[in-house]
């Protein structure tokens, strides 16, 4: 049986069609793939939002929260308890005071840590973050320093992928050590504020005021790279020898080489 053949008019009408449903196809494709790019960039960016706004509110939250003026007692309102204190004030002016006797922080290193994993305990499971106070002229290759630097991370077994929450103190050498550290985190979520501190001078004796950032830094909890991990200088917390031995902690006034960390009351 032979085919019929069609006639030109017929074959225009066939090919018409077919690219007629090949634009089709491919509009559907362009729209589908675009509308799920879009729903997943809105999520992303408001996981983002959503994570800069509570770094905002949780830096402002350690600034001006409360403390206990003695160390080891903690903000409780049961007078029976063992760790009530009528002794209130607020952290950074303890913190201010500290740096005041030395030009340094010693004592209240450990004290600014407590309240930051207090405050950061809604994101501590999914999230690792780092708490600095830094000379803004470090930023800027002048005089060099860094207060205090606090890292919480979920991956203790640095570079092994062991997953294990460590809370560490550290003591880089320079600001360049935590630009190479912060370099590998990937997406944070940066909050910073100024804090207004009193320093011993030689040539006067009255203090001068010097001007800190305080900065906090958040992001999804992920191995850390181990070299530039190391180069921070960090000693676990809660392990007092080995953070009091490297000096990374003070034992002058409040015997926390000898108490340690775990006789803070939470």
């Amino acid at each position: 049986m032979r085919l019929k053949k069609l006639n030109p008019k017929a074959q225009a009408a066939i090919t018409d069609a077919l690219f007629f449903l090949t634009i089709v196809m491919f509009c559907a494709a362009f729209m589908f793939y675009y509308t799920t790019n879009y729903a997943s960039g809105i999520n992303n960016r408001l996981k983002q939002q959503y994570e800069l706004d509570y770094t905002t509110s949780a830096l402002k939250t350690i600034i001006y929260s409360s403390i206990a003026r003695e160390p080891y007692k903690s903000l409780t309102i049961d007078k029976t308890n063992q760790c009530y204190t009528d002794e209130i004030d607020y952290l950074f002016a303890m913190v201010k005071e500290d740096y005041l006797n030395g030009n340094e922080l010693n004592e209240s290193k450990q004290i600014l840590a407590k309240a930051s994993m207090a405050i950061m305990r809604p994101l501590q499971n999914s999230h690792d973050y780092m708490l600095l106070l830094v000379d803004p002229g470090a930023e800027t290759g002048g005089a060099e320093k860094t207060l205090f630097t606090f890292i919480h991370s979920n991956a203790s077994g640095i570079g092994s992928g062991v997953v294990k929450t460590t809370d560490y103190i550290c003591k880089p050498d320079s600001y360049e050590s935590i630009i190479n550290f912060s370099a590998g985190l990937g997406d944070i979520s940066p909050a910073v504020n100024q804090a207004l501190f009193q320093e011993k001078t030689s040539s006067s004796p009255n203090p001068s005021t010097k001007q800190f950032k305080v900065r906090l830094v958040v992001w999804p909890s992920h191995t850390l790279d181990s070299k530039n991990f190391n180069s921070l200088n960090c000693c676990d917390i809660r392990d007092n020898a080995d953070c009091c031995s490297r000096g990374i902690i003070s034992d002058e006034v409040y015997g926390y080489c000898t108490k340690g960390f775990a006789e803070f009351c939470q």
